[in-house]
């Protein structure tokens, strides 16, 4: 075995870039962080090649005072903190004082900065390898410049993908690290050109601008449970165009990375989204120091809570409830971009063909309305409202008529709705089963053998403090010993699945989530099929009564606007729309 012998501080500072620094992305959100941290008003990013060939943030804030400047590249060397109490406190975003030194160990650092103290800036660079200051003419701030990432490790660089990628990379750390911070002006230019401008503006109009969608088709919840506070955005409906990188979680204003939340987000979507998968979301929490633990790894994107399950129950509930409205309430589903073809080859083909596009995945390429010798009886029409009548028109109007037998065609006073009628009703009837079951509780099938299960020490506690949450389930549980139990009845409405499995699914989320995740999730997939099943199918003709009953029933459902696999179960076709279709007005 070799002799043991200390390493150099060069060797140190590279072994520390190898855990903070991974690519040029990193050296960004790094530098940025130090820029909000000086309290700056207005933040710009310049890259050349990807941020490969040259990095530079500039910011107004409150610069360095030019005898801290040659400290501001030695590790650990920090303002930010003084002792480990103010770790426990600390509300800047770094506090380690490692970024700087890893960087300049794997490229050419140089740093220009200027506070209200000093009538000059100082510029910091190396100069025959050793580190000096010089004046510089500057406004206060600080210019942070990285130029040949990792050209003194070329087996790192080796590693980096194409300049394409690293550009998207660093575009996707910019978007991070600015969007929570909305009091800041933000620039992001690319090889000189400007890519994106984020002027200070609220969050829900600062996310709407990223995801490409207006302003008034996003949800934005603000929300105090307990100590903490949740703030979220995103779309109404499953229209908007899905892009992967449209996911952003903040933990006190950090973009964080954590299964606990992502795994809440994507709980809380799976029954009112159609696919949790790249939903475009904004999630901010806000929570006492005290109760998160950033100081996990170098990179601090990791998070550890005190109350991982509290924390989840907190997400799960505040996203899914904001959803938990009647169908035409809070929200239209609206059809509104109509593209027309520029093109008629003749009357005949045009006449009953319209292309109404909601976006470019999805589309109704034809709407044919076929009236009926009956259509216009006295059975037929709506109820007659007047101004003083005290029975105002439903969100979702009277019923009109079918078509194809597959949508009811309604009038409100908007124009025209269009309801999808088997999943309009598999909706209603999942949620009236879910009612029954949660105020029923779960009826007991007893086993004519019971089964015995061994669990461990941990498995076992968790069952003891949770005996009563499992009873509610429809579980009859007898403790044996200290490490086994009988399992003498199950829910009724899960003969067909394994009872030792399901058991151990529950005490294994009760232990991460606080709930029966496996359970609930397996529950509500056979309650979704049974409704599915006796739901109304295609081609059955309904009674315009019935059509009525099934409009009013939407509007007292909760998610009644979306079926059971969140696809939307209704839509809204405005009379200023339908003129633009007749071309009216021009």
């Amino acid at each position: 075995m070799e002799n043991i012998a200390q390493l150099s501080d060069l060797v140190i500072d590279q072994i520390a870039a190898g855990e903070i620094i991974e690519r040029p992305s990193s050296v960004i959100k790094e530098l940025l962080e130090n820029s909000i941290d000086s309290r700056a008003d207005t933040i710009s990013l310049n890259i050349n090649e990807g941020g490969t060939a040259r990095i530079e943030v500039c910011d107004n804030g409150e610069g360095i005072h030019c005898h801290d400047l040659p400290l501001s590249i030695a590790r650990h060397a920090t303002s930010k903190i003084k002792s480990i109490s103010d770790l426990n406190q600390c509300e800047t975003h770094g506090f380690r004082g490692e970024a700087l030194a890893a960087i300049s160990s794997v490229s050419k650092l140089t740093i220009i900065s200027r506070n209200s103290e000093n009538s000059s800036a100082q510029k910091l660079e190396k100069v025959d390898g050793i580190w000096s200051c010089s004046p510089s003419p500057a406004n206060k701030g600080t210019t942070v410049i990285v130029e040949e990432l990792f050209f003194k490790i070329p087996a790192r660089k080796r590693f980096l993908k194409t300049l394409a990628t690293e550009f998207s990379h660093c575009k996707n750390s910019f978007l991070e690290t600015s969007l929570i911070h909305n009091h800041i002006t933000w620039y992001f230019y690319s090889n000189g050109k400007e890519i994106i401008k984020l002027p200070a503006k609220n969050i829900n109009e600062r996310f709407a601008d990223i995801c490409g969608i207006p302003v008034e088709r996003i949800n934005n919840i603000k929300k105090n449970v307990g100590p903490v506070r949740v703030e979220a955005c995103f779309p109404f409906s499953n229209n908007e165009i899905r892009r992967k990188n449209n996911q952003f979680i903040y933990v006190n204003n950090r973009a964080v990375k954590n299964r606990t939340l992502i795994h809440a987000i994507n709980s809380a979507l799976n029954e009112i989204t159609h696919g949790t998968k790249d939903s475009s979301i904004f999630l901010s929490l806000n929570l006492p120091n005290s109760l998160v633990d950033f100081n996990v790894h170098p990179c601090k994107t990791e998070v550890r809570f005190k109350d991982s399950s509290a924390v989840y129950e907190v997400v799960l509930t505040t996203i899914k409830n904001s959803f938990k409205h009647y169908a035409g309430e809070n929200y239209t589903n609206d059809v509104i971009d109509l593209n027309f073809s520029k093109e008629r080859t003749s009357i005949d083909q045009e006449k009953n063909k319209i292309n109404l596009s909601i976006n470019s995945s999805s589309s109704q390429k034809q709407l044919s309305l076929k009236t009926s010798d009956g259509f216009y009886s006295q059975q037929n029409l709506k109820p007659n409202i007047t101004e003083n009548s005290p029975e105002l028109e439903p969100p979702l109007g009277f019923a009109m008529a079918q078509l194809h037998g597959i949508y009811i065609l309604a009038e409100n006073s908007e124009g025209l709705i269009i309801v999808d009628i088997h999943a309009a009703h598999e909706r209603i009837l999942f949620e009236n089963y879910k009612k029954n079951i949660e105020f029923d509780n779960l009826k007991v099938q007893r086993l004519i053998n019971p089964i015995k299960l061994q669990l461990d020490e941990n498995e076992m506690e968790i069952f003891s403090i949770n005996t009563s949450l499992i009873s509610s389930m429809g579980f009859d549980i007898i403790k044996i010993d200290s490490q086994s139990l009988s399992i003498e009845g199950i829910p009724e409405l899960t003969n067909h699945l394994n009872p030792k499995e399901i058991l151990l699914e529950i005490i294994g989320d009760v232990l991460k989530f606080g709930h029966a995740e496996s359970f609930e999730s397996k529950l509500n997939s056979f309650l979704g099929n049974l409704a599915c099943k006796s739901a109304i199918k295609a081609n059955r003709k309904m009674t315009v009564p019935e059509m009525n009953g099934l409009l009013r029933s939407m509007e007292k459902t909760n998610y009644g606007g979306k079926c059971n696999h969140g696809r939307p179960s209704w839509a809204q076709l405005s009379v200023e729309n339908i003129d633009k279709i007749f071309l009216r007005g021009r």
